[in-house]
């Protein structure tokens, strides 16, 4: 009905109600704090204060899955991800095992996420950050709006889409005043078959083929600004792990971008004897890493750590071939010591 992001919350309550949830954790609303923690809702008519189409990330919500999950072991819990944050909670898993059997993960196509400043100032400029969505939502069909002024992250992620999780919402190539994907596993599809939604229809291939096409377009632009970025970047560049090792040894103590990524939040990379990082701790680190961005947003010295760490990965991914969150059944690789 013209109303994609109230359709979403509408759809979330569904959702809470029907797998019976406790509580929901949220993309933060409001709070521009690089630090700010996720909001936890603990009532379906909270849903209301949400918005996962905003175009901000101050933080990565998968980092503080596990400590939610563990503190309440027996408590339904709902998450609600952009894909690359679902990619580093399939990572996180893989490192350091927790319960997930209570855990319901939705995760919604990303639009693209501006730095903190620059999200100020269009929001200014459009009076409300609701307007930034809206503007957003209006282009999803033609897929993402202004990238040049996004998060480098953003700049050349080439998974932008929903996948992988228990709920998926497609927005990317589909025109969302009047249809929203939905793509869900077995659990959620028999819930809403025993429900008899009528609202729901079996999507149409054309529409299907669109979305693919225009993710198609996505992944081959991005890679050209990723090559472009990382050309213009190749005297800066760590050509390998161990000189990525010392880079990271002359930043000094700081430790900024280790401390704000996900998957250090469960296996922290250890230094060896000689005080730097230990070889092994850092590919393990890396191999996982989603380009979620956290570590470059808070570095003090504004370093290009996303395509520093991005070219580094790609290395290891070429020569295991190994793609961080692309499957849950992918087994993590080994690094002897």
């Amino acid at each position: 009905h013209g109303d994609p992001l109230q359709s979403v919350k509408l759809f979330l309550a569904v959702v809470w109600k029907g797998f019976n949830l406790e509580r929901m954790i949220v993309p933060v609303d409001g709070n521009l704090s690089p630090n700010a923690l996720p909001l936890i809702l603990e009532n379906v008519n909270q849903l209301e204060r949400i918005n996962p189409f905003r175009p901000i990330m101050t933080s990565n919500t998968a980092k503080f899955i596990p400590n939610m999950v563990l503190d309440n072991p027996d408590m339904p819990h709902g998450v609600i991800l952009r894909p690359c944050q679902l990619r580093s909670y399939i990572e996180m898993i893989k490192h350091k095992p927790f319960p997930t059997d209570k855990l319901l993960t939705i995760c919604v196509d990303c639009l693209g996420t501006y730095p903190i400043e620059e999200f100020q100032w269009r929001s200014s400029r459009k009076g409300s950050a609701e307007g930034l969505s809206w503007e957003a939502l209006k282009h999803a069909k033609q897929g993402i709006l202004v990238p040049y002024r996004f998060r480098p992250a953003c700049q050349i992620c080439t998974s932008p889409d929903a996948r992988g999780a228990n709920i998926n919402l497609g927005i990317i190539g589909i025109p969302v005043r009047k249809y929203l994907l939905v793509n869900t596993d077995q659990a959620m599809d028999n819930i809403f078959r025993e429900e008899n939604f009528t609202s729901f229809s079996e999507a149409n291939q054309e529409i299907i083929e669109i979305r693919e096409k225009m993710l198609a377009k996505i992944t081959e632009r991005n890679g050209r600004v990723r090559d472009r970025i990382m050309r213009g970047l190749s005297d800066v560049l760590p050509a390998n792990i161990d000189e990525l090792i010392d880079h990271l040894s002359d930043c000094g103590s700081c430790q900024k971008c280790i401390l704000n990524c996900p998957i250090c939040s469960v296996d922290l990379p250890q230094k060896a004897n000689t005080g730097k990082y230990r070889k092994e701790d850092v590919m393990k680190w890396l191999i996982s890493c989603s380009g979620c961005g956290m570590c470059e947003q808070v570095c003090p010295q504004d370093q290009p750590l996303v395509t520093i760490f991005g070219f580094i990965r790609d290395q290891l991914t070429e020569s295991l071939k190994y793609v961080p969150g692309r499957s849950w059944e992918e087994a993590l690789p080994y690094f002897s010591k």
